[in-house]
């Protein structure tokens, strides 16, 4: 009898289970994720408000009453929808790359020169010196707020927290390639749930388990609980049935990321570059070399001037 008590003590309870799995997929909603980032945008520019009219108290006393509150609130809306149109709030940019950086930076930009232009033509006068260090200290806040959104999910993520399950899709050695570097990178917040590939003598590959054959791709990424799909090398054998794929995905919030056979190459020497309908990836050259070269061309430099010295 004891010992079916404690059996039915470390049983997980059913209804919880449920819960804490409903309450994941909310947390990982697209929605939910752009509706944070809005209401985190709207604080950064009201506490960016804050100091820029203290500054402007400091240097010119002035204060911001009737039509220019009013004219402020309009401002500060037309920012957020800038930051909107420009796809800041894209939440395939939040794990990494400057991206969401530049983005902010020019809805910054595109949101004060509308400004500027719509009060040339009312022909109204709005303080600029308030202006311009509200739109400086803003800009700089906004990208500092995503710097610390970004590492304090990073640390998250390290710690097992808001972890993002993909299936990787394509050769053994392509997936076994991109496990490695997912489960070395833990900060991205990728955890591999499962592998799908045409070669079905192994049942797992580099521990991760084979869920089905490259046939069985739509109904198993259907069947599991995952929020992407990793396309590694030969996941596909022409375009046409990458585009069948993605069609039958497009009312699901799965995410498609296409992995080309490139591993632990610095982002900076890649670049996307569409030409005539296909997405050619250009790597640029090692710098790596040039920088020593450099270095060294630098102390030899200063070498010889402290011999003639």
């Amino acid at each position: 009898m004891a010992h079916n008590v404690s059996k039915v003590g470390i049983s997980p309870n059913p209804i919880r289970l449920r819960n804490a799995s409903h309450n994941a997929k909310i947390v990982r909603s697209p929605h939910v994720q752009q509706a944070f980032l809005v209401v985190s945008d709207m604080v950064t520019l009201i506490v960016s408000f804050t100091v820029a009219i203290s500054y402007l108290q400091l240097t010119a006393p002035h204060r911001l009453m009737g039509v220019e509150g009013r004219a402020t609130g309009i401002i500060g809306i037309l920012w957020i929808i800038t930051l909107w149109l420009t796809g800041t709030y894209s939440v395939q940019q939040l794990r990494a790359g400057a991206t969401e950086y530049k983005r902010a930076i020019n809805a910054t930009i595109v949101a004060g020169g509308i400004t500027g232009i719509m009060c040339y033509l009312l022909n109204y006068g709005y303080p600029r010196v308030f202006f311009g260090t509200w739109m400086l200290v803003g800009a700089a806040f906004l990208c500092l707020t995503r710097l610390a959104r970004r590492r304090i999910m990073h640390q998250l993520h390290m710690r097992g927290l808001f972890i993002s399950r993909v299936i990787i899709v394509g050769e053994i050695r392509h997936i076994e390639e991109l496990v490695t570097v997912l489960r070395r990178e833990t900060w991205i917040g990728y955890q591999v749930g499962g592998a799908i590939t045409d070669d079905l003598s192994r049942s797992n590959v580099s521990g991760v388990p084979v869920l089905g054959s490259l046939a069985d791709l739509s109904s198993v990424v259907r069947s599991q609980d995952i929020q992407a799909v990793v396309l590694a090398e030969g996941s596909f054998q022409s375009s046409s049935e990458f585009r069948r794929f993605a069609w039958q995905l497009e009312q699901s919030h799965i995410d498609i990321i296409l992995a080309p056979t490139l591993t632990d190459i610095s982002a900076e020497r890649l670049e996307c570059r569409p030409v005539a309908g296909l997405p050619l990836l250009h790597v640029g050259r090692p710098t790596g070399l040039r920088s020593l070269s450099g270095l060294k061309r630098a102390v030899d430099i200063a070498g010889s001037a402290l011999l003639l010295l």
